[in-house]
């Protein structure tokens, strides 16, 4: 009795192989004689590994896009690809080859015609699974405002469009105005039209008769924050534009101030007057 006749009864197989025992064909763990599984289970983690490394490095939507239109091409070829093998192997994969298109299904199919175990079609499952929940997509599409404002006070202040030139800093945006204004003296708002979101930080606890206005702009595609810059500062109804924009911001997010320029200003003018005495 050859060893790959035994496993090759009943499901598919080329009809000159046959079954001396006449019995039942017993559960096959580990895959048919001649017949990988290696590429298969792959195929089965192949969504998770997206997810969990590979999404990280997608910068934008169409990035996104890409990325999973690549996991889902490459996962059909191999399940095309393994189709071939079996065929080569004696099996007759004529009701299965369509599903390779679906490449759960195909595994499941796959699993039966082999008589293995459910291991590799569970797995694969649980990677699907955890995909699709996963998913930046999935993440940002269940997402509304509020969590986006959550993420933008969580973020750094680096990640803001003015200051991403500047030697990176570890203080989130919320950090920040609590040690400009004091924790919880300040209050916001938001709003939000098609990606973009727009957060309104309003206080009066810097220094007495001024109120502050702050609105930054978060912008999201879908599939990642793209853009968040500071939109406006208003101070006492005025809306700061200019240097005293770009002191303001600096002062409040970036814990710099004008003084120490000021005073060197001041130095250099001072001394220029004793040298024209």
């Amino acid at each position: 009795m050859e060893y790959q006749n035994f496993y090759n009864t009943g499901y598919g197989q080329n009809t000159g192989n046959s079954n001396p025992t006449g019995g039942k064909v017993p559960l096959n763990i580990f895959g048919a004689a001649g017949v990988r599984n290696a590429h298969m289970w792959f195929v089965a983690i192949v969504p998770y590994i997206a997810v969990a490394l590979l999404e990280r490095y997608a910068q934008n939507r169409t990035q996104g896009i890409i990325l999973w239109v690549c996991v889902y091409v490459i996962s059909v070829a191999v399940c095309l690809w393994d189709a071939k093998l079996l065929r080569g192997a004696g099996y007759d994969t004529g009701t299965m080859l369509g599903f390779s298109f679906l490449p759960p299904v195909y595994i499941l199919m796959r699993k039966k015609l082999l008589r293995q175990s459910a291991m590799l079609f569970i797995t694969c499952l649980i990677a699907v699974f955890l995909a699709f929940f996963g998913s930046q997509f999935t993440q940002y599409a269940m997402a509304d405002a509020g969590d986006f404002v959550d993420y933008l006070n969580q973020s750094s202040v680096s990640r803001l469009e003015q200051f991403q030139d500047d030697t990176y800093q570890y203080r989130s945006v919320q950090t920040a105005l609590d040690e400009y204004y004091g924790t919880d003296n300040y209050t916001y708002s938001y709003t939000k039209e098609k990606g973009d979101i727009f957060v309104n930080y309003v206080s009066t606890a810097h220094s007495a008769n001024t109120t502050d206005e702050i609105v930054i702009l978060l912008n999201e595609d879908g599939f990642t924050v793209t853009e968040m810059r500071i939109e406006s500062i208003t101070r006492n109804g005025v809306e700061l534009t200019g240097d005293a924009f770009d002191t303001a911001a600096r002062e409040i997010f970036m814990k710099e101030t004008a003084t120490s320029e000021s005073s060197s200003q001041q130095d250099q003018i001072g001394t220029g007057d004793v040298q024209e005495v």
